[in-house]
């Protein structure tokens, strides 16, 4: 649950079968018609990105409880295809 504000340790197949593994905060989940993505504020990247559903491999629920999320720039999020979710 979303609401529960954990972050989630994800393993992550990317298009290229590059396999990594991310620690994400999980903001929401968005369906684009034909597939499920997960909406994230990577650790990793220190950044919004986007995770299909299909792709993630293996997942950890971690007991770090998110205090407050990441400032949000709208510029950025609108730039990342975020400004739905906000």
């Amino acid at each position: 649950n979303i609401d529960d504000k954990r972050r989630l340790r994800i393993d992550y197949k990317d298009l290229q079968d590059n396999q990594t593994s991310r620690i994400v905060w999980p903001l929401g989940l968005w369906f684009w018609g034909k597939v499920w993505t997960l909406v994230t504020w990577c650790e990793l990247r220190n950044d919004f990105r986007i995770f299909r559903l299909d792709r993630i491999k293996a997942f950890d629920v971690l007991a770090h409880i998110i205090h407050g999320v990441p400032r949000i720039y709208p510029r950025r999020a609108a730039s990342a295809g975020l400004t739905a979710v906000f």
